[in-house]
């Protein structure tokens, strides 16, 4: 039970849930948990490790960090290094997992492990030797003065023995370990020393600080000499005690003297260690006020920089960011002073601790030798009782101070830990502290360089700023003569309207009246082919008449002359009679001949009139399909017409359009212009506020490379700000040239934007001469329109006096025909007047003739005309096709603006991206400000609760020493009592 309970007070804990002890051949013999003992199980390979020879300590890793760790360690009783058996400690996993990033976390993890493991040794000791005690005392009081007492007496004392050699050993190696931890640490401390000096000559106005840091450090010094000795007092103390005869009492009180006055010495070194630390105490709060200084001087300067410079600036930016790393800086060296005191705190702590283990072992030697003496006088059974007590307190005293001892142990790791980081940042602050000397001179030069540079392009942009107003004058010159000659070509444009429409309605005229003209000369060229082969077929039955009458009147001269003839050689009675007959016979045949003549020309006219009937319905036919094909032309016509009119219209519109989206370009030209002006205005400001920032950086540079020597004298990872604040300046610097640079990259688009001013304005004069040659080939177009509309009214005058004529013609068939009926009658009258008929029918074939000739030269005429119509046609349709193709150049022109223009966009796109780019830069200094801030903020939360731990650490030093004034009274006393008694038995 009593392991039991020293188990659950020492060791266990939320993360170590199960302790067991496990023999060599695997036998559970004891657990926490209460499991059934005698079973076997565990690691076979872990407890074979840790039993087998000395012992070998080993682990079992789980696969995830939500599985549990299995130690297996060696198990040793008494003085033997030989291991009896395998103790098994089980810890959750997980806590080690998430301190694995954190080094300190799990040396302190493994440090406690291992304080518990050497708990339970000494707990098992401690029951194994109670029970061999328990067996001695109840064999003395049942035997008092007997020999097998005695026996048990000295195996209990001997065992006792080897529990102090153990204890001593351990002692002398955790001393022998922490001489050389103090040693390295007053290495270290001497280093510093020397540092501070250094960093103290380079610096004159922190003289006071810097001897309160060396004070310090003399002081912390000190308190590790006083340890060290006390440790060495307290070794040979131990050894003196281990040596010491039991049977020399005069010698022991000779040593007891000596180890009085030795008690008064560490007492008096103790309150001299006391009053340091309160010195030290009251140079850390001086410290600490100073800090708070820095730190308000820190938020002047921030503020100062905020108010400078409200829109964002780099330089500024850089200048906070540095400011915050000297905030973290001093947050550091302060967290730093808070671990020096902690250390001295703790080596306080030793030192008492170290008295009250010197008081004990005193105690525990007086008690000793008190036994002794008593033996002597004959009372055994009393003082064995007696020493049995004081054992017994003696041992509870040796496990209060084995806790002490792993508390002791634990609090030189973190001191150590801490010495360690402490050492590893101030040798990081002194590498930084050396590169922010080198860093500040290069940037001392690259400031001069830069405000040289500075003037230089302060000379170049005020040279620049004058060349662009020259420029500006030029472009709103240039602006106006655009407007103006928009104005003109909107003028220009609505006249073309105006032009166009009054086109579009002579087009249509002219379209009415050449489909009029072209209905005309059909009818007139229908009319005509009509009276032409009314005129042949006239012409042939005049010639078949002719023939006939010309048959007809050989035959009368024939037989004229045969009837002469007969007159002659017959009797003129027969020739009068056959005159008679012959007249009569060529009257009838004449009549005959008349009779079919008419028959004929009756069958002609009756031929003709159906010829004509059915001509007519062909040319009414003909006529139709004429018409149709010509309504379809002239639709077609129309439709093109109307088509290339929209096109003109559409072109106009876009002409429109691109005079539309130019003057849209200008105004946008216009407002990059004078943004670009407002631009170069801001950048020559912002110029000279860098300057205005430069001088000031120079001053707070010299001033903050002061208050980081201050900072290096002070504390000793003080130099870490300088080398911040010079890689923040050397950023800053490379952020300047860097904005030179834009300021590079932003004249050279200036000029780009210049130069794609100058081609938008080239090509607006290109649009404007392509207006003045479209609105030329539009005056062309009118002109040739006008011809066009005098050639149609002067052919339409000629189809006018073709018609009349045709008119007169058909008058005159008619007359002809009429003379033909008359001619007709005449021929039925007399021969004579047949030949009046045959030669007014010659000077009819001859009229007939001249009007053959002069329709066949109107016909020519006509073909003519509609040749030079269609020629001239054709030369308008080369000349539409000649303005659209001017039209198409003049598209394709705006198109090339347009893309020269998404070309402008995109560039301001970039720009507008670039700009994009530099407020998310903007944003993210800012959020790592805020990150800065925050862990400012954090870093003062740590400063408050390091405080909070130190009036704590002060609160339980205070109580450690009322308890220890308290014992060390009652131990007084009976040291005292003891003496008396002493006294009395001697």
């Amino acid at each position: 039970m009593d392991l039991q309970r020293l188990v659950e007070a020492r060791v266990l804990d939320e993360d170590t849930t199960t302790v067991r002890i496990w023999t060599a051949s695997g036998t559970l013999v004891y657990s926490s948990t209460g499991e059934e003992t005698g079973t076997r199980g565990g690691d076979d390979r872990g407890i074979r490790l840790a039993t087998s020879g000395e012992g070998k300590t080993t682990s079992i890793v789980p696969a995830s960090q939500l599985g549990v760790l299995d130690i297996y360690t060696p198990l040793r009783v008494g003085t033997g290094r030989r291991s009896e058996a395998a103790v098994e400690v089980v810890d959750e996993y997980a806590p080690i997992f998430a301190a694995a990033g954190q080094p300190w976390n799990l040396v302190q993890s493994i440090a406690s492990s291992l304080a518990a493991i050497a708990l339970l040794f000494a707990g098992v000791s401690f029951a194994l030797l109670r029970a061999g005690r328990v067996g001695t005392r109840d064999g003395g009081f049942a035997r008092p003065g007997g020999s097998a007492d005695e026996e048990k007496l000295r195996r209990t004392i001997g065992a006792r023995d080897e529990q102090l050699t153990q204890l001593r050993t351990q002692l002398r190696e955790q001393e022998s370990e922490t001489v050389e931890r103090m040693r390295e640490l007053e290495i270290q401390l001497r280093d510093a020393t020397t540092r501070a000096s250094e960093a103290e000559s380079r610096s004159g106005d922190t003289a006071d600080l810097s001897d309160a840091a060396q004070e310090a450090n003399r002081r912390a010094q000190e308190l590790l000499d006083r340890a060290v000795r006390a440790e060495g007092e307290l070794s040979s103390l131990r050894e003196q005690l281990k040596e010491a005869r039991v049977g020399d009492s005069k010698e022991a009180e000779h040593r007891i003297q000596v180890l009085e006055e030795q008690l008064l010495t560490v007492g008096e070194e103790r309150d001299r260690a006391a009053a340091n630390l309160q010195t030290l105490e009251a140079t850390a709060r001086d410290t600490e006020a100073r800090f708070e200084e820095l730190a308000q001087r820190a938020e002047d300067l921030k503020a100062s920089m905020a108010t400078k410079d409200q829109g964002g600036d780099q330089a500024t930016e850089e200048l906070r960011r540095t400011v915050e790393e000297m905030k973290i800086a001093l947050a550091e060296s302060e967290r730093a002073r808070h671990e020096a005191e902690s250390v001295a705190t703790e080596a306080s702590t030793a030192l008492a601790s170290a008295d009250a283990t010197v008081s004990a072992l005193k105690e525990e030697r007086e008690l000793l030798l008190g036994d002794v003496e008593s033996d002597k006088g004959g009372e055994t059974a009393v003082r064995l009782v007696q020493a049995e007590a004081r054992v017994t307190e003696l041992e509870r005293s040796l496990v209060v101070a084995r806790d002490r001892t792993a508390d002791i142990g634990r609090e030189r790791d973190e001191s150590m830990a801490r010495s360690a980081s402490l050492e590893a940042r101030f040798q990081e602050a002194s590498s930084k502290a050396e590169e922010a000397d080198a860093r500040s001179q290069s940037l001392e030069g690259r400031i001069q360089d830069m405000a040289k540079n500075a003037g230089s392009a302060t000379e170049g942009l005020k040279l620049r700023l004058g060349e662009l107003e020259v420029r500006a004058a030029d472009a709103e010159s240039q602006q106006k003569d655009l407007l103006a000659r928009a104005a003109e070509a909107e003028a220009e444009a609505k006249e073309l309207k105006v032009h166009v429409s009054a086109t579009d309605a002579r087009e249509a005229e002219l379209l009415e009246r050449l489909d009029l003209a072209d209905d005309e000369k059909a009818r007139t060229n229908a009319s005509l082919d009509d009276a032409r082969r009314e005129l042949e077929e006239t012409r042939d039955h005049l010639e078949t008449a002719r023939s006939e009458a010309a048959q007809a009147a050989t035959e009368v001269e024939v037989r004229e002359a045969a009837i002469r003839a007969d007159a002659d050689a017959r009797a003129e009675a027969r020739a009068e009679e056959r005159a008679v007959a012959a007249r009569t016979e060529a009257e009838d045949r004449l009549a005959a001949g008349l009779a079919e003549a008419e028959i004929r020309v009756a069958a002609a006219i009756a031929d003709a009139e159906t010829r004509e009937a059915v001509a007519r319905v062909e040319l009414e036919a003909r006529v139709g399909a004429v018409r149709a094909e010509l309504e379809a032309g002239a639709a077609a016509s129309r439709a093109e017409l109307e088509a290339r009119a929209t096109a003109a219209r559409a072109e106009l519109e876009d002409a429109k359009s691109g005079l539309s989206a130019l003057e849209a370009a200008n105004r946008t030209l216009e407002s990059e212009r004078a943004e670009r002006d407002q631009t170069i205005e801001t950048l020559e400001s912002r110029l000279g506020e860098h300057r205005g920032v430069l001088e000031e950086a120079r001053s707070r540079l010299a001033a903050a490379e002061e208050r980081t020597a201050d900072l290096e004298l002070r504390l000793s990872e003080g130099s870490s700000e300088g080398s911040g604040l010079r890689s923040a300046l050397a950023e800053a610097t490379e952020r300047v040239a860097s904005a030179e640079a834009r300021a590079a990259e932003r004249d050279g688009t200036l000029a780009r934007a210049q130069e794609e001013l100058s081609a938008v304005r080239e090509q607006v004069q290109d649009k404007e001469n392509a207006s003045a040659a479209a609105a030329a080939e539009l005056e062309a177009l009118k002109t040739a329109v006008e011809g066009h509309e005098s050639e149609t009214r002067r052919k339409e005058e000629e189809l006018h006096g073709a018609r009349q004529e045709l008119e007169v013609t058909q008058r005159e068939l008619g007359s002809v025909r009429e003379e033909i009926s008359q001619r007709e009658q005449m021929v039925s009258a007399s021969s004579e007047e047949l030949e009046r008929l045959r030669a007014a029918e010659a000077r009819r074939a001859q009229v007939l003739e001249r009007k053959e000739e002069e329709l066949r030269g109107v016909v020519e005429l006509l073909d003519a005309a509609r040749n030079e119509l269609e020629s001239r046609s054709q030369a308008a349709n080369t000349r539409f096709q000649d303005a659209e193709s001017r039209v198409a150049e003049a598209q394709a022109k705006a198109g090339e603006a347009q893309e020269r223009i998404a070309d402008a966009e995109q560039h301001l796109a970039e720009r507008d991206a670039t700009a994009a780019h530099l407020q998310r830069e903007l944003s993210e200094v800012t959020q790592e400000l805020v990150r800065r801030e925050a862990g400012y903020a954090s870093t003062q939360q740590e400063m408050e609760s390091l405080r909070e731990q130190l009036s704590r650490l002060e609160a339980e030093r205070a109580a450690q020493d009322t308890d220890e004034t308290s014992r060390a009274t009652a131990l007084e006393a009976e040291l005292a009592e003891h003496k008396s008694a002493f006294q009395e038995t001697r």
